[in-house]
């Protein structure tokens, strides 16, 4: 057995003088290939296994423009729909990898002809402690239906019934199937305990366009201005529904 490894031992240190400059260089390109491989998977590996994401901390992002509105069914721009992301649910919301998934909603139904959404809530809670139920999704759609709101969103939802069927059940009933419009429910859910006594019309200069509450996983802790700018502090929801948040604040 010694004798047949060193003979193959021989024959390997002899390989290098037989093979010719072009097969020399795709076989070192080759083991190139193999170390880097190998290097790629020996480090995502350890990436994996010691680098673990930790609660707390403080993370503060500048961004350029104005706050004028923070209710998300409104106009609004792009730093303005940056916060309400943060601070509001919808029923459904897409993954990374553009896949609708549920959000407020635990599950929903779609009937045979396409034409009737049934949605089942998840237990949530405003960020005020009250439970988020049927009459807030049914509240939602009803303000942005209503012209007197002037919501970007109103043509998209006319022709369509939203009904509560139970505390936690709502029906969206559509004249014709409209296969976009599951996509289309990404719309961040209003509380109507406190905004059922605000006129649509007076919506966007209430005192609940400056300071909102929401059910997403950070809630509005306070803003500061001062000659630098407005500053807005959010902090964690701890009673999120979903994976609590790592960041204990975030500064915008």
């Amino acid at each position: 057995m010694k004798t047949k490894i060193l003979i193959f031992l021989t024959r390997l240190s002899h390989l290098p003088q037989r093979l010719r400059k072009t097969e020399k260089i795709t076989i070192l390109t080759l083991l190139l290939v193999i170390l880097i491989s190998a290097g790629f998977f020996l480090s995502d590996r350890f990436v994996k296994k010691t680098l673990i994401p930790d609660f707390g901390g403080t993370y503060i992002e500048g961004e350029v423009g104005e706050i004028h509105s923070l209710i998300p069914i409104l106009t609004q721009n792009e730093v303005e729909k940056d916060i309400s992301k943060l601070i509001f649910s919808s029923l459904v919301k897409y993954n990374g990898k553009r896949e609708i998934i549920g959000d407020l909603a635990e599950k929903w139904e779609i009937s045979p002809d396409g034409k009737t959404y049934k949605f089942y809530l998840k237990e949530v809670k405003w960020h005020d402690g009250q439970k988020l139920t049927a009459e807030d999704v049914v509240f939602t759609f009803s303000l942005i239906q209503n012209e007197q709101a002037k919501s970007p969103l109103f043509e998209s939802f006319q022709g369509i019934e939203v009904k509560k069927i139970d505390e936690r059940t709502i029906a969206f009933s559509l004249k014709t199937p409209l296969a976009p419009f599951l996509g289309s429910l990404t719309v961040p859910i209003l509380p109507k305990h406190l905004l059922s006594q605000v006129p649509p019309s007076e919506l966007a200069g209430s005192s609940f366009a400056k300071k909102p509450i929401g059910s997403g996983p950070l809630k509005l802790l306070k803003i500061e201005t001062s000659q630098k700018g407005t500053s807005l502090i959010l902090e964690a929801n701890n009673d999120f529904y979903l994976k609590k948040p790592y960041l204990s604040k975030l500064i915008f």
